[in-house]
């Protein structure tokens, strides 16, 4: 099979992966970049690296930072190499044809329906909790919450899909026949509320996005109440976990960790403490046994100026920008807006997750972004 062919079959196989553990999915993720990459030309890399120049200086001041981190080699170049892995990003942009970008949409959006279905049939009954896939059916901490979002972006892509113009009958009645599904599940199953507040955010910009149709403005703005309501009183499939005090719990292990990063910040806010550094200083001195085995500071902003100042943040800042304007200058209510929607999700999850050092995040969200680029790149200005 020819590399193009492989391309071709790969984005859509990934987009499945999607939902299963790290150990399938990111394979997925890294060996599509990898096909992508071997497809672009000399003057395409070239093009790249002109227009990823906030990426190309991220990721060489945080190599330069190794030079004065306290962490052993390992947890540097862990660290490392989860910034670099963004440039998958733009190497899919460029790299992948609209019409397979397109193809991998839609069928991501089926296999999202299609967990949701076996959701809300009750299939976790004969999934054991110690199963492969039990973090698709059971709550298992980042994994379980990573498919929580992913389902919160197939339902707003299905949604803005279904209101495109071109869209078919039989078409966009699957779409919104997978939004029900999905919302449903989400609204009923999920256990995380990262999802449902992705969810109800998402379908908010959907209605900016859509504001000319008068429908879309009072179904965006019901459901996003909805959601909204669900994520903070710990209805739905929350109830259990709020009923145990886990949600509670969770808070203040986040503002603990928050403050002592920002502590870390403080101390060196231009050079930060190096890359990988997180972990070896907060064994240091961290004073709650229960955070001892914490190896994120579970905020994606606050860590990139702990490891490399607040230039890293500011970098990085403009390296989402960059992807931003690209995906709005297509149009947001057209060919923009499935890279729109992933972005949104995306810096929502790094406001509370480790969005890009944990791959149980970053690898779907890399991989989607990709596809939603490149089909933005497609269609290189909004009509």
């Amino acid at each position: 099979m020819t590399l193009p062919r492989r391309l071709h079959w790969g984005a859509p196989a990934a987009g499945v992966a999607l939902f299963f553990p790290v150990g399938v999915a990111g394979p997925a993720v890294l060996g599509l970049g990898l096909l992508a990459a071997g497809s672009l030309r000399r003057a395409q890399w070239s093009a790249l690296l002109r227009a990823e120049t906030a990426l190309v200086l991220l990721v060489g001041w945080l190599a330069l930072s190794a030079a004065w981190s306290p962490a052993p080699w390992v947890e540097i170049a862990g660290y490392w190499w989860r910034y670099l892995a963004l440039g998958v990003v733009p190497i899919l942009a460029a790299a992948v044809p609209a019409r397979t970008a397109a193809l991998a949409w839609r069928i991501f959006i089926a296999a999202a329906a299609v967990l949701a279905l076996a959701q809300l049939a009750g299939v976790a009954r004969w999934v054991p909790p110690d199963a492969v896939v039990a973090s698709m059916f059971h709550y298992r901490g980042n994994k379980s919450i990573g498919n929580g979002v992913l389902l919160a972006v197939a339902a707003a892509a299905a949604m803005h899909l279904a209101l495109q113009p071109a869209a078919r009958g039989v078409e966009r009645a699957g779409f919104w026949t997978a939004v029900a599904l999905i919302v449903l599940a989400l609204a009923l199953r999920s256990a995380s509320r990262t999802s449902l507040v992705v969810l109800a955010v998402l379908t908010l910009v959907l209605c900016m996005m859509h504001w000319r149709l008068l429908r879309m403005r009072w179904l965006a703005l019901g459901l996003a109440a909805g959601v909204s309501a669900l994520a903070w009183t710990g209805g739905g499939g929350l109830a259990t976990r709020e009923a145990a005090g886990h949600l509670e719990q969770s808070n203040l292990y986040r503002m603990e960790i928050y403050g002592q990063t920002w502590e870390m910040v403080a101390e060196r806010p231009l050079l930060g403490h190096g890359v990988g550094s997180w972990p070896t200083l907060w064994r240091e001195r961290n004073r709650n046994p229960a955070l001892l085995d914490m190896n994120t500071a579970h905020q994606e902003w606050l860590q990139a100026a702990q490891q490399g100042g607040l230039g890293a943040a500011l970098l990085l800042l403009a390296v989402f920008g960059g992807w931003w304007r690209q995906a709005q200058r297509a149009g947001a209510a057209g060919a923009g807006g499935l890279g729109v929607l992933c972005l949104t999700a995306w810096l929502m999850q790094t406001m509370v997750n480790a969005a890009i050092r944990d791959a149980s995040f970053a690898g779907p969200m890399i991989l989607l972004t990709g596809l939603g680029l490149a089909l933005a790149r497609s269609e290189p200005r909004a009509s």
